[in-house]
């Protein structure tokens, strides 16, 4: 009797080990089975950090001239004789400005990417106006020059007898009427600022060719 007893507790004992043999394969099988349906997406290197694009620096070149003398003409309702933009190298990322209308009235400033900065005026006397249209007269006859050697590119629109002349120049190779002009428009714009006691001086920033 108690070795059936015996027996009896045995086959138990087994049957148990069996059933928690059984269920902890079945976790096991349950467990690979969910590993090996979930992918894992390979390493990758992170992406590089994108940089911002620069605004480039500007290019102004005879054509631009003279789209900027229209939009003076069409804003402003005046009519110019000369409009000129100059800008140095390597380019800073903006230029400058000068226009003179028939009246002889000076505007010039800085245009930079965010707006125009540093305007100045001036005014040409009746004299003055004479000499800079001799001037121009004069540089009818020079003609652009393609190989520019210096560190600033000097481009202008200018009128003379109701036609329109193209010219780019750096301040090496520009003729000596350019430069002359210069010196009239620097002078106009002086004599104004004293004139309205307007303080500060125009300075090398708005004359090319001073050293």
């Amino acid at each position: 009797m108690w070795n059936t007893i015996d027996s009896c507790f045995c086959l138990v004992r087994v049957g148990k080990f069996c059933i928690i043999s059984c269920i902890v394969t079945m976790l096991f099988l349950v467990l690979c089975s969910c590993t090996s349906s979930v992918s894992i997406p390979p390493l990758t290197q992170s992406p590089a950090i994108t940089q911002p694009i620069l605004t480039p620096s500007p290019t102004i070149t005879s054509l631009d001239v003279a789209k900027i003398d229209e939009n003076f003409r069409l804003r402003t309702k005046r009519k110019t004789i000369i409009t000129v933009s100059w800008f140095a190298l390597p380019a800073p990322g903006y230029y400058y400005v000068l226009v003179v209308d028939t009246d002889g009235r000076i505007y010039t400033w800085r245009e930079a990417l965010t707006g125009r900065q540093l305007s100045y005026q001036g005014v040409l006397t009746t004299e003055e106006l004479v000499e800079v249209s001799s001037m121009m007269n004069e540089m009818i006859n020079f003609q652009t020059s393609e190989a520019k050697t210096g560190s600033i590119i000097i481009n202008m629109i200018f009128t003379v007898e109701s036609k329109d002349y193209l010219r780019s120049f750096d301040e090496l190779n520009a003729p000596d009427s350019l430069q002359h002009l210069y010196e009239i428009f620097e002078i106009a714009i002086q004599r104004y600022n004293q004139e309205h006691e307007i303080k500060g001086s125009i300075g090398y920033m708005w004359n090319p060719f001073r050293k």
